[in-house]
């Protein structure tokens, strides 16, 4: 019997009915999950909590890390070296932001200045092997760690000839220096040659600034004043 063949009373009756057993069954399943209906409120609120929590941990550690390392720059500029480098390693030591890498390669700075060459190396090519130091950084200390064995009587010329290739290619920023490196590299080994060869890939590269390219050309042109003798 459908609901329009039933008199008013009768319709209200069956709605009344209809509502209790809505009723009945929301009551019956609030009372069975319950229980995780507000453990879920309760994670979603703590969630929140937890993420303004580390938002402003996060922050107050940047702000904490940055103070320190202005501090150790004004340290370095008042030339109290072994101070600073206590600062800059305890910032790196924490590694809680991006002023711990920072550190490390303005401790590199710090060194030379102390004439500890071999400690600077050191540091360099730990950072270089870092992999959760930024690619640029680690590319920069790649470039400052040869540019320092230069120096050195001996040179693992393989090695670092290695290191720099893949710096060398166009795309990398460190490109020009790299190559020039290559050709330092190769006139430490005595082959001329070679030096040169890797200086031409600079001179005869129409993106390199003129100055660069002149610069180049003048020392191929001693090279050559080398190899004639």
């Amino acid at each position: 019997m459908s609901e329009n063949n039933l008199d008013p009373q009768q319709n209200a009756l069956f709605r009344e009915i209809d509502e209790e057993l809505r009723n009945d069954k929301i009551k019956d399943f609030w009372k069975k999950y319950r229980s995780l209906f507000v453990a879920g409120i309760i994670l979603i609120i703590l969630s929140a909590i937890a993420f303004e929590a580390f938002k402003y941990w996060r922050q107050q550690i940047e702000a904490k890390d940055a103070e320190a390392y202005t501090e150790a720059l004004t340290l370095v500029i008042e030339g109290k070296n072994d101070l600073a480098l206590s600062l800059l390693q305890k910032i790196a030591d924490e590694k809680n932001t991006g002023y711990a890498q920072l550190a490390r390669l303005k401790m590199v700075e710090v060194l030379d200045k102390e004439h500890k060459t071999s400690e600077a190396i050191s540091l360099l090519d730990d950072i270089r092997k870092d992999t959760k130091t930024l690619k640029p950084l680690r590319d920069a200390a790649t470039i400052a760690l040869v540019q320092r064995s230069l120096n050195n009587q001996k040179i693992d010329f393989d090695t670092l000839h290695q290191m720099l290739l893949p710096l060398e290619n166009k795309d990398s920023s460190w490109s020009i220096l790299a190559i020039e490196l290559s050709a330092m590299l190769f006139l430490k080994a005595n082959q001329p040659e070679k030096a040169k060869e890797k200086l031409q890939m600079i001179a005869n590269n129409p993106e390199v600034p003129v100055q660069i390219r002149n610069r180049i050309q003048n020392l191929s042109a001693i090279i050559d004043i080398g190899l004639k003798k």
